[in-house]
């Protein structure tokens, strides 16, 4: 009697943690790693608009996390507007303390951070403290960078060195890149994401950032060392808007985000969209010689929130809420995706 007592209480017990939703069957399993990426806040003193805007979106990002920080902030770059003027880092550094305050924050430098005939080391030196790379960069690429954390691989790309074809730097940075990923690889590292500046696919003004022959050579290589090193998404900026690329590639499924709307004034899209579609509604758009299928973009200050677990990761896009009364920010729930992590060959 007393052994069939203890099954029954023990089968009470079960029902009880059940009915509290202790113990739901198919409840999802909290992340591994939680992340916010934004990009092109264009920090200045010049417009006191501006300003506000980058204000909002730090706002926002800090009332969505002060509860639960994320593990990373990332900026796919633009951090300012004008690199030679310190005012401008200053702002920089001064808008974005809450979220250096919160998370470990780090950044890959833009065309407004990087233009030709400039250097922002000095102030990506001071003002991020990047993890120790498995794959350390050469001298010429020293904003390239891969680590590993909570089992997640992330690669930080210059996509500025891209546009200097008639250099040897474009290469060196795709021989890293090999490397990089497959030092992940060994690693075990899954996901593995990029990050950079300008995205391989976009619609906005610079859409045709890569349609020169070398650029479009190394933005192909790159594709296939996602391809074969298993590169769940490639996050970018640079473009004023959110919105999303895929290209099938034999299976394999590449993926680029773009996130550029952390305070710059916003963009629209510069190619023909078809007018029965909506904001976040895909299409199909050759772009050399790739059927690429796109989204509409949205024209909105914004930020990401990218939660990481075993199988997928989970992408909610976030605008400020300006009020009155102020909610602080709302999740644009319709561009709310998930992207499976693929397996390496």
């Amino acid at each position: 009697m007393t052994g069939a007592r203890s099954c029954h209480r023990l089968a009470l017990l079960f029902v009880s943690l059940v009915w509290c939703g202790w113990c739901v069957a198919g409840e999802a399993a909290p992340p591994r790693l939680r992340l916010f990426v934004l990009g092109d806040c264009k920090c200045n003193d010049s417009s006191k608009t501006h300003r506000q805007d980058v204000a909002d979106v730090v706002r926002a990002m800090y009332y969505r996390s002060k509860d639960d920080p994320p593990g990373l902030v990332i900026n796919t770059g633009d951090l300012v507007d004008d690199v030679k003027d310190p005012r401008d880092w200053k702002r920089f550094s001064k808008q974005h303390a809450p979220l250096f305050q919160m998370a470990t924050y780090l950044a890959v430098p833009g065309n407004h951070d990087k233009p030709r005939g400039t250097d922002c080391r000095s102030w990506f030196d001071k003002l991020f403290k990047f993890p120790e790379s498995v794959k350390p960069a050469p001298e010429a690429l020293p904003f390239c960078r891969a680590f590993v954390q909570s089992g997640a691989g992330f690669v930080l790309l210059d996509s500025e060195i891209f546009s200097k074809a008639d250099s040897a730097l474009p290469q060196k940075e795709i021989d890293w890149l090999s490397g990089a990923l497959a030092a992940l690889g060994e690693q075990h590292a899954s996901p593995v994401m990029l990050f950079m500046h300008s995205p391989p696919f976009s619609l906005g003004t610079h859409y045709k950032g890569w349609d020169g022959k070398e650029t479009t050579a190394f933005r192909n290589r790159m594709m296939e060392l996602c391809r074969k090193h298993a590169v769940a998404a490639v996050f970018a900026g640079h473009e004023h808007y959110f919105g999303r690329a895929k290209l099938d590639m034999d299976g394999y499924t590449f993926q680029v985000v773009v996130t550029g709307g952390a305070g710059a004034t916003l963009h629209t899209a510069s190619v023909k969209v078809p007018d029965d579609l909506d904001a976040g509604q895909l299409f199909e758009r050759n772009v050399g010689g790739h059927r690429v299928q796109f989204t509409v973009p949205r024209d909105l200050h914004h930020f990401l929130e990218v939660d990481i677990a075993d199988k997928e990761m989970t992408v909610r896009v976030f605008e400020p809420d300006t009020g009155p009364p102020a909610g602080y920010y709302d999740e644009i729930v319709e561009e709310r995706f998930t992207i499976p992590i693929p397996k390496a060959e």
